[in-house]
Parts: structure tokens; sequence; C-alpha cells
């Protein structure tokens, strides 16, 4: 009998014939003794429905579901995390390559977390590496709740995560979510419960069709944008109901955004929960904007 803890990767796909074969054999091998695969195909038209029955067929463990129509990358995440059965969950995209030993490393290291995330290297369309880190490429550890809703380090296909982080928003990501990790990050940050291991687990592939990604611009309106309506979203669930944190995270964007006044409230927030470097940072791109 297997005691290891059923881990569910959940793949989301779409039109992904380019590379997903890749990314399949990669979970196949995964040295991790008890996983299942969840496959949630968003309504392909080129073919990957098709290749993905005719690679799973009599696999063990692995599942395939079909969206009628396209509902998106967020809905269809959501419908694979509804159907997995295992306790813990891998988000898993189709352009992909994970190292072998990324599900064992992961769940060693997870501890009392609720998620854990991990560096990744990147690669092109064509497999070759161009960045030996992500994190070092653009990004840097988090430390506080008030830091995850201001940005994100967690990027969804590195992370493995309790299901019942989703248990604190009714098992669901609220509707008008544009960005589910950022999602996952602030729910496990607002619990004390993430950890990032430094420690490369895949090849994070970018190219011209990513939905997000590496090589995506962070200093933007449109980013900026979907930042804010995340956090109004998240807002109305009754579990960030009366969060201050939110309140000034959402008043720091509309700062930004829409030319509102800098009070002192804001900026007494900013210092005391992300610190006076970040207050001046702020400040600045205020002035500049």
């Amino acid at each position: 009998m297997n005691k290891s803890p059923l881990i569910s990767i959940v793949l989301a796909c779409y039109n992904g014939m380019a590379y997903i074969r890749q990314q399949l054999s990669s979970l196949e091998v995964q040295d991790y003794p008890n996983f299942e695969v969840i496959i949630v195909d968003d309504a392909s038209s080129d073919g990957t429905y098709e290749l993905l029955l005719e690679y799973t067929n009599q696999k063990a463990n692995w599942f395939i579901f079909r969206n009628i129509e396209n509902k998106g990358l967020v809905a269809t995440f959501e419908k694979g995390i509804s159907l997995a059965n295992g306790e813990f969950i891998a988000l898993c995209d189709q352009d992909d390559v994970w190292f072998s030993n990324k599900l064992s490393t992961l769940m060693l290291n997870l501890g009392d977390n609720w998620l854990i995330h991990s560096d990744a290297n990147l690669i092109d369309g064509a497999g070759v590496i161009f960045e030996t880190s992500y994190f070092a490429y653009c990004k840097h550890e988090i430390n506080s709740y008030a830091q995850y809703l201001i940005e994100n380090n967690v990027t969804g296909c590195t992370c493995l995560f309790r299901k019942k982080l989703l248990s604190l928003i009714n098992n669901r990501f609220p509707h008008g979510v544009t960005v589910h990790e950022r999602i996952l990050a602030i729910l496990a940050a607002k619990v004390n419960k993430i950890k990032y291991l430094n420690q490369v687990l895949i090849s994070y592939r970018q190219h011209s069709t990513n939905q997000v990604g590496a090589l995506s611009k962070g200093n933007n309106n449109l980013v900026l944008n979907r930042h804010l309506q995340d956090l109004n979203v998240l807002s109305r669930e009754s579990y960030f109901i009366d969060d201050v944190d939110i309140k000034y995270a959402k008043n720091y964007y509309n700062v930004l955004l829409k030319n509102e006044r800098v009070s002192f409230k804001l900026l007494s927030w900013i210092i005391r929960k992300l610190g006076v470097i970040w207050c001046f940072k702020f400040i600045l791109k205020a002035l500049l904007k």
C-alpha cells in the first residue's frame, strides 16, 4: 500500500501541440511514488485533445476532461482543481519541462506550509536555456502578507499547495480574477504558510504565445489594473471583507493609476508594512506617473 500522500498534477491546456509532448513526458517520469494527472483541455482546435487521448490511453491515474467552449486559463485550472482527488495540487502548464524530482523535492521541503514554490530556469522555444535562474533574472523574495498584496513572486507552474488553501474562499477562484497564482500566493501569505525553495525544478518556456511569462513587462498600467482588479474581486470575499491591508493595497494602486491623492494614512501603512525604502519608491512612482 502506497503511504505517500496523493498529489494531483492539474494541467490546463489550449492549442498546445507545439510543446505538450515534452511536458507530458516530463510528468510521466516524476520520481514521486503517488500522483495523478488531471488534464483539462480548453476546447483546443489544433489536435491537442486528440493527442492527449492517444498519449494517455491506458495510463493509470491520468484523466482527461474537455471544456465544450473556451473558458480561459483561470476557469480551466479551477475545473481541474475541483476534479482533483489529491490533498496536494501541483499546477502544470502545457509548454514547460519538469525535472524528474520536482514533486518529491517540493513535498520534502513543504513542512507545515500550505504553499511552496521554487525557482526555474528559462528556455526558449527550441528548449535552449537563456537564464539559469528566473528569480535572479527578475524576481526577489517577499516576506509578508502586505508585500504579496502589492506584488507577486509565485509562478503557478513552480508551486505545490494544499487543496485546503482554496477552502478559505469557498473552493473556487472568485469570478473576475485575472491571475490565479497571485490569489494562491495571497491566500497562503494571509495564513503565514508560504515558502520559497531556492532550487531550480523546472524549465519555464518563454515564447511568443505565452499568456503570461518572464518576458512580460511588469511596470505598465495593464498589469497594475489587473492587480487592482484582483484585489477588488478578492476584497468582496467573506474571508477578506474587513481586511485593512487589502484596503490600503487598493489605495496604493489607485494612486498610481488614477491620480488619487497620496494620503498620510497610506504612507504610514507603507512604512509600517513595507518599509521606508519601499515608501520612497512609491512616492517616486507617484510623482513620475
